[in-house]
């Protein structure tokens, strides 16, 4: 008694052989009728190929220069690419101060200023505080 397994495994085996005989019989009958064909559309046939290749070395010479050929520039791409995706986000990340620091009071610049001022003049914020607030310590 067969297993089904083997069944398949012989069914498989015949369709195959089917199969490579069917080929075999197509490329016989094409080879003949090849062989036993006229002059005439023998000429044919070899004319349209002809033209088919003329149209086809046309379109590839002007579809692709050499200058822009893909192959030299995948190398640039592939390095440059990443490289300016870099550069956009690190200076996307960069802090853009559009405050300017406001100048030095003109109460302060005197000659006679305590050296405890100048001491606070370190702090800038202190210092950018105390020129947007100049016309109240002036009063």
């Amino acid at each position: 008694m067969t297993s089904p397994s083997d069944q398949q495994s012989s069914n498989n085996q015949v369709n195959s052989e089917a199969s490579q005989a069917v080929s075999q019989e197509i490329n016989r009958a094409l080879d003949s009728s090849a062989a036993n064909m006229s002059a005439k559309t023998s000429a044919e046939l070899a004319h349209i190929r002809q033209q088919a290749l003329k149209h086809l070395n046309r379109e590839t010479t002007r579809a692709k220069p050499a200058l822009f050929d893909s192959s030299w520039f995948k190398p640039f791409f592939q390095l440059a690419m990443p490289v300016a995706a870099v550069a956009l986000v690190v200076v996307s990340l960069q802090p853009s101060s559009d405050k300017a620091i406001p100048a030095l009071p003109l109460a302060m610049t005197t000659s006679q200023m305590p050296a405890e001022d100048l001491a606070l003049l370190q702090d800038l914020e202190f210092v950018t505080w105390l020129a947007e607030n100049e016309q109240e310590i002036s009063l």
